[in-house]
Protein backbone atom coordinates (compact mmCIF):
# COMPACT_ATOMS: atom_id res chain seq x y z
CA UNK A 1 0.00 0.00 0.00
CA UNK A 2 3.15 2.57 0.37
CA UNK A 3 4.17 1.56 -2.56
CA UNK A 4 1.32 2.53 -3.94
CA UNK A 5 0.62 5.96 -2.20
CA UNK A 6 4.45 6.81 -2.96
CA UNK A 7 3.28 6.55 -6.55
CA UNK A 8 0.18 8.63 -6.21
CA UNK A 9 1.24 12.23 -6.55
CA UNK A 10 2.37 15.08 -6.40
CA UNK A 11 -0.90 16.45 -4.50
CA UNK A 12 -1.44 19.25 -7.12
CA UNK A 13 -1.66 16.62 -10.11
CA UNK A 14 -4.19 14.21 -8.48
CA UNK A 15 -8.40 14.81 -8.36
CA UNK A 16 -9.49 15.34 -5.54
CA UNK A 17 -11.54 12.18 -5.35
CA UNK A 18 -7.97 10.59 -5.00
CA UNK A 19 -6.21 13.04 -3.27
CA UNK A 20 -9.08 12.77 -0.26
CA UNK A 21 -8.44 8.63 -0.68
CA UNK A 22 -4.87 8.65 -0.06
CA UNK A 23 -4.97 11.70 2.83
CA UNK A 24 -7.88 8.99 4.08
CA UNK A 25 -5.44 6.08 3.73
CA UNK A 26 -2.47 7.95 5.49
CA UNK A 27 -4.33 8.93 8.12
CA UNK A 28 -6.06 5.59 8.87
CA UNK A 29 -2.66 3.53 8.76
CA UNK A 30 -0.66 6.36 11.09
CA UNK A 31 -3.77 6.74 13.63
CA UNK A 32 -4.21 3.19 13.87
CA UNK A 33 -7.94 4.36 13.86
CA UNK A 34 -11.20 3.11 12.13
CA UNK A 35 -12.98 4.18 9.54
CA UNK A 36 -15.70 5.52 12.14
CA UNK A 37 -12.90 7.49 13.76
CA UNK A 38 -11.97 9.99 9.71
CA UNK A 39 -16.05 10.06 9.86
CA UNK A 40 -16.00 12.50 12.99
CA UNK A 41 -12.86 14.34 12.36
CA UNK A 42 -14.10 17.89 12.13
CA UNK A 43 -11.69 21.02 11.33
CA UNK A 44 -12.71 23.11 14.55
CA UNK A 45 -10.82 20.39 16.79
CA UNK A 46 -7.70 20.55 14.46
CA UNK A 47 -4.58 22.50 15.60
CA UNK A 48 -2.30 22.27 12.35
CA UNK A 49 1.34 23.53 12.98
CA UNK A 50 4.42 23.63 10.41
CA UNK A 51 5.03 20.15 10.96
CA UNK A 52 2.49 18.16 12.79
CA UNK A 53 -1.58 18.61 13.01
CA UNK A 54 -3.38 17.00 15.81
CA UNK A 55 -7.54 16.12 15.73
CA UNK A 56 -9.64 15.85 19.02
CA UNK A 57 -12.46 13.64 18.60
CA UNK A 58 -14.94 14.38 21.16
CA UNK A 59 -18.15 12.66 19.74
CA UNK A 60 -18.29 8.85 20.89
CA UNK A 61 -16.43 6.04 19.32
CA UNK A 62 -16.63 2.15 18.98
CA UNK A 63 -14.28 1.87 22.09
CA UNK A 64 -15.69 5.14 24.04
CA UNK A 65 -17.28 3.85 27.16
CA UNK A 66 -19.72 6.72 29.43
CA UNK A 67 -17.68 10.01 29.72
CA UNK A 68 -14.64 8.93 28.22
CA UNK A 69 -12.35 11.42 27.69
CA UNK A 70 -11.99 12.59 23.55
CA UNK A 71 -9.77 10.47 21.35
CA UNK A 72 -6.38 12.51 20.44
CA UNK A 73 -5.37 11.87 16.60
CA UNK A 74 -1.66 13.17 16.12
CA UNK A 75 0.16 13.37 12.43
CA UNK A 76 3.73 14.73 12.52
CA UNK A 77 5.31 15.30 9.52
CA UNK A 78 7.45 12.85 7.37
CA UNK A 79 10.51 14.58 6.16
CA UNK A 80 12.37 11.07 4.88
CA UNK A 81 9.74 11.24 1.72
CA UNK A 82 7.23 13.81 1.22
CA UNK A 83 5.19 11.52 -0.87
CA UNK A 84 3.90 9.84 2.78
CA UNK A 85 3.96 12.88 4.61
CA UNK A 86 0.21 13.08 6.10
CA UNK A 87 1.04 17.15 6.96
CA UNK A 88 1.70 17.70 3.61
CA UNK A 89 -0.98 15.66 1.94
CA UNK A 90 -3.94 16.64 4.33
CA UNK A 91 -2.51 20.64 4.06
CA UNK A 92 -3.14 20.64 0.67
CA UNK A 93 -6.63 18.72 0.97
CA UNK A 94 -7.59 21.53 3.01
CA UNK A 95 -6.25 23.96 0.88
CA UNK A 96 -8.31 22.41 -2.38
CA UNK A 97 -11.57 21.76 -0.68
CA UNK A 98 -11.22 25.26 1.83
CA UNK A 99 -13.69 27.63 -1.39
CA UNK A 100 -15.79 23.86 -2.17
CA UNK A 101 -17.09 22.19 1.12
CA UNK A 102 -20.36 22.39 2.78
CA UNK A 103 -19.41 20.74 5.71
CA UNK A 104 -16.77 21.07 8.43
CA UNK A 105 -16.02 18.18 8.85
CA UNK A 106 -12.39 17.10 6.97
CA UNK A 107 -14.02 14.83 4.64
CA UNK A 108 -16.07 15.53 2.05
CA UNK A 109 -17.65 14.20 -1.20
CA UNK A 110 -14.97 15.04 -4.39
CA UNK A 111 -18.20 15.95 -5.91
CA UNK A 112 -20.64 18.93 -5.61
CA UNK A 113 -22.25 19.47 -3.01
CA UNK A 114 -19.38 18.77 -1.27
CA UNK A 115 -21.21 17.63 1.81
CA UNK A 116 -20.01 15.53 4.52
CA UNK A 117 -19.00 11.35 3.55
CA UNK A 118 -20.49 8.94 5.31
CA UNK A 119 -18.20 6.14 6.86
CA UNK A 120 -19.70 3.78 4.37
CA UNK A 121 -17.83 6.21 1.40
CA UNK A 122 -14.89 6.32 3.63
CA UNK A 123 -14.84 2.10 3.71
CA UNK A 124 -15.25 2.20 -0.07
CA UNK A 125 -12.42 4.75 -0.55
CA UNK A 126 -10.14 2.27 1.48
CA UNK A 127 -11.03 -0.82 -0.21
CA UNK A 128 -10.46 1.21 -3.53
CA UNK A 129 -7.01 1.83 -2.28
CA UNK A 130 -6.78 -1.63 -1.06
CA UNK A 131 -7.56 -3.20 -4.44
CA UNK A 132 -5.39 -0.51 -6.37
CA UNK A 133 -2.47 -1.44 -4.41
CA UNK A 134 -2.85 -5.26 -5.20
CA UNK A 135 -4.70 -6.08 -1.63
CA UNK A 136 -7.30 -9.11 -2.09
CA UNK A 137 -10.39 -7.27 -0.79
CA UNK A 138 -12.13 -10.28 -0.85
CA UNK A 139 -10.05 -11.16 2.12
CA UNK A 140 -9.01 -7.65 3.57
CA UNK A 141 -11.09 -4.79 4.21
CA UNK A 142 -11.02 -1.12 5.54
CA UNK A 143 -10.65 -2.57 8.95
CA UNK A 144 -7.69 -4.54 8.12
CA UNK A 145 -5.68 -1.12 8.05
CA UNK A 146 -6.01 -0.91 12.09
CA UNK A 147 -4.52 -4.36 12.35
CA UNK A 148 -1.59 -3.85 9.96
CA UNK A 149 -0.55 -0.36 11.25
CA UNK A 150 -0.58 -1.62 14.77
CA UNK A 151 1.25 -5.27 13.97
CA UNK A 152 3.66 -3.12 11.75
CA UNK A 153 4.25 -1.17 14.63
CA UNK A 154 4.97 -4.09 17.25
CA UNK A 155 6.98 -6.27 14.82
CA UNK A 156 9.39 -2.66 14.88
CA UNK A 157 9.39 -2.75 18.71
CA UNK A 158 7.15 0.08 19.32
CA UNK A 159 6.11 -0.46 23.16
CA UNK A 160 3.00 -2.26 23.56
CA UNK A 161 2.10 0.45 25.94
CA UNK A 162 2.13 3.11 22.97
CA UNK A 163 0.13 0.76 20.42
CA UNK A 164 -2.95 0.21 23.19
CA UNK A 165 -2.65 4.09 23.69
CA UNK A 166 -2.91 4.62 19.81
CA UNK A 167 -5.21 1.96 19.25
CA UNK A 168 -7.59 2.99 22.15
CA UNK A 169 -7.13 -0.73 23.31
CA UNK A 170 -8.09 -0.99 27.14
CA UNK A 171 -6.05 -4.40 27.51
CA UNK A 172 -3.48 -6.10 25.33
CA UNK A 173 -5.03 -9.32 25.33
CA UNK A 174 -7.97 -7.29 22.86
CA UNK A 175 -4.69 -6.09 20.38
CA UNK A 176 -3.38 -9.89 20.60
CA UNK A 177 -6.98 -11.76 20.07
CA UNK A 178 -7.80 -9.79 17.56
CA UNK A 179 -5.26 -7.25 15.52
CA UNK A 180 -1.39 -8.54 15.99
CA UNK A 181 -0.68 -10.49 12.91
CA UNK A 182 2.91 -11.67 11.95
CA UNK A 183 5.06 -9.59 10.46
CA UNK A 184 9.16 -9.67 10.23
CA UNK A 185 10.80 -6.40 11.18
CA UNK A 186 12.44 -5.46 14.20
CA UNK A 187 13.95 -2.15 15.65
CA UNK A 188 12.62 0.37 17.94
CA UNK A 189 10.88 3.52 16.42
CA UNK A 190 8.06 5.91 16.78
CA UNK A 191 4.87 4.30 15.53
CA UNK A 192 4.36 6.72 12.57
CA UNK A 193 8.02 6.08 11.27
CA UNK A 194 6.91 2.42 11.69
CA UNK A 195 4.44 2.48 9.67
CA UNK A 196 5.67 4.44 7.42
CA UNK A 197 9.16 2.90 6.89
CA UNK A 198 7.73 -0.42 6.67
Amino acid sequence: VLTYLKSMGPAKELSLLRLSMKVLMLILLISGHRCQSMHFLHIADMVMKRDSCAFQVTENLKHSRGNAPATHIQLMGYPQDRRLCPVTYLRAYLQRTSKLRQSQYLFVTSVPPYNRVTTATLARWTKTILHAAGIDTTIFSAHSTRAASASAAASKGVPIDAILKQGCWKQESTFTQWYRKPITMNNSISYQDAILDS
